[in-house]
């Protein structure tokens, strides 16, 4: 029987803040900081002593624009998705934790599950899909997000945390041992047009997958958050656009090619360049598309901010039409 997840939980009290940690806590602060490339990559974030990632389709992303805040025991990133893609959180203690943790994963603001370590352990620990029963899991996937003009998905909760996968390391206590039950966690994939954020994708979950061992999960309380991880998740075509991600290498290699004296003409050589460029120039009009998707979320949340306002009468301006060979700036 599998123990994987943890459940009836409830707040912290002031008593429980007292625990032993023998200077466990103390080893972490002193422990270097961590390091940031010049392109602001990271392959997985720290905060004390655990590090945490994100794996798509088992290989582990790469993390953009890092920020640690001490005082909140908060780290956050931003990483790529690409719709259809089945993903895990994984995370691991850098250095034996007398503390039992449990590693508790949000979706889009909403807690879906979580893995207990016991003290002591240092292994790495994934969660990669949901319990439905004692015997079923679904897969945590990236989906492509449906829009929608129906007001009632304007409701705050709806979009607060949507494109967040939220990981929180608390230090908790079990109070007991029971079979999993049945769960009809529902995602809805559709979110309204003007509150979308300069999102793509959304989270979801694949199809239902019967477990070879019955699933058992734990009952705890909580003592006290020990870290939060925050990934936020873009394509990565609307993480170039806004700067976060470094451009494609392959659109900088076709702008910068010269053709040399001399090159060879011959027709077969030729068609493979030709769709070698086609193939870039696909690649740089979906990073424009992706810029002009989050200009008009921009527009869009605008408009929306200024619906109900006292109108102002605006003298009508003219331009002129668009000119044949004319560069609009999307910046």
């Amino acid at each position: 029987m599998q123990v994987i997840c943890d459940s009836r939980d409830r707040s912290p009290t002031s008593r429980d803040q007292e625990f032993p940690t023998n200077g466990y806590f103390e080893r972490c602060l002193s422990r270097p900081p961590l390091e940031i490339s010049s392109e602001r990559v990271v392959i997985q974030m720290e905060l004390l002593a655990f590090q945490a990632h994100i794996t798509v389709d088992g290989v582990e992303l790469p993390q953009y624009d890092v920020k640690v805040d001490e005082s909140t025991k908060t780290a956050s990133c931003w990483i790529p998705s690409e719709a259809g893609k089945s993903f895990a959180v994984k995370w691991r203690h850098l250095e034996p934790c007398p503390l039992r943790i449990s590693g508790r994963v949000h979706l889009d603001g909403k807690r879906i599950g979580g893995w207990i370590a016991d003290e002591g352990c240092t292994p790495v620990f994934t969660f990669d899909s949901i319990i439905t029963s004692s015997t079923t899991t679904r897969p945590l996937l990236f989906t492509t997000i449906q829009l929608t003009d129906d007001d009632t998905y304007l409701q705050p909760d709806n979009s607060k945390d949507l494109g967040d996968i939220v990981l929180k390391l608390i230090h908790v206590e079990v109070t007991g041992r029971y079979t999993a039950p049945v769960s009809n966690l529902a995602v809805d994939d559709k979110v309204h047009e003007r509150v979308k954020k300069a999102l793509v994708h959304r989270t979801t979950f694949g199809k239902e997958n019967v477990e070879r061992d019955a699933i058992e999960v734990m009952g705890t309380r909580d003592v006290a958050v020990l870290a939060t991880f925050k990934f936020r998740y873009r394509s990565i075509d609307v993480l170039r656009a806004d700067g976060i991600a470094p451009p494609d290498p392959n659109i900088q290699k076709s702008r910068g090619r010269k053709r040399k004296v001399g090159e060879s003409d011959v027709p077969g050589e030729e068609r493979g360049t030709e769709d070698e460029e086609e193939e870039r120039e696909q690649a740089e009009l979906k990073a424009l598309l992706a810029r002009i998707d989050v200009l008009q979320s921009n527009l869009a949340k605008k408009r929306s901010e200024a619906k109900g306002a006292k109108k102002v009468k605006v003298e009508p301006t003219t331009r002129d039409p668009f000119v044949p060979g004319e560069v609009i700036d999307l910046t």
